[in-house]
């Protein structure tokens, strides 16, 4: 599944702008602020939606239907009474890339509110159904392309909207098993098996060895991370400091999984070999 977001802005341009202050560098930034839709733009937009068996708003503003090819749609910008309507965000989640059903959907609503396809990305990077008379516009926004029905629309977004991979909850259970858990199941059945296959003398052996791994990798862990404190007390203990620290992907967390199951493996089979006794 991807997932492509935009935006639909209104074509209704005014002289009116906010100021704010850039936090980083503290320069001024103007912002445009373009007019509502008219009421019989905002008519046309949710008399479309009506017809396309849209839901009612939900709690953000958004309205949900499903296309017949199974591509889910969500429009926003219902907020409130529905009457001040500037833009509206919209999602599309296919199956394997925007084509022209959906740029329909989008054609639809740009002709009934009088709109135009902006990325938000980029704020330049701007698609219209015609060419735009008011040179306000061409002042705003410096690429602007001209699309000529659902086919070019369609292609315009496949080549300048970043879509998002989205995985199905099933297949996200599916690549969390394979990635995380079955590794470590695997490595405490090893533990396991080596504990019950070793000589009594030795049975210790597949415990501790590990345990001592899972003290070096944590600690190398820890440092790769940003994440430890070299103190006397710590030095030869756990080396966390800070347990909320993002912890990177890497080979050394994944054998300090791997040897941390290793361990509880080896000792649960331990515990059953006493408890047998």
């Amino acid at each position: 599944m991807k997932e492509y977001m935009f935006g639909l802005f209104t074509l209704n341009l005014t002289d009116e702008v906010r100021k704010a202050e850039n936090p980083f560098t503290g320069e001024e930034i103007v912002f445009n602020i373009s007019g509502a839709l008219s009421e019989e733009q905002a008519e046309g937009v949710i008399k479309l939606l009506d017809g396309m068996n849209a839901t009612a708003p939900d709690d953000d503003g958004y309205r949900h239907f499903t296309l017949p090819n199974r591509t889910r749609v969500a429009v926003g910008g219902f907020t409130g009474d529905g009457k001040c309507i500037r833009s509206l965000p919209i999602e599309f989640l296919v199956r394997e890339r925007f084509s022209t059903p959906e740029a329909f959907v989008v054609v639809g609503l740009v002709r009934a509110g009088r709109l135009f396809v902006g990325s938000t990305v980029d704020p330049d990077l701007v698609a219209t159904d015609g060419s735009v008379a008011d040179p306000r516009f061409y002042q705003r926004h410096s690429k602007v392309t001209a699309f000529t029905d659902a086919a070019s629309l369609a292609s315009w977004v496949e080549n300048h909207i970043q879509s998002r991979v989205v995985q199905s909850v099933a297949r996200l259970i599916v690549v969390t098993y394979l990635e995380a858990v079955l590794p470590k199941i695997v490595a405490m059945s090893v533990g396991a098996i080596c504990v019950l296959l070793a000589p009594a003398e030795l049975v210790l052996v597949p415990i501790l060895v590990p345990l001592v791994l899972c003290i070096l990798l944590a600690w190398y862990v820890a440092f790769q991370n940003e994440a430890a404190q070299v103190t006397p007390f710590r030095r030869f203990f756990w080396p966390w400091r800070n347990l909320t620290a993002p912890l990177r992907r890497s080979r050394a967390l994944w054998a300090l999984h791997a040897s941390a199951a290793f361990a509880i493996g080896g000792c649960i089979a331990l515990l059953a070999q006493a408890f047998s006794a």
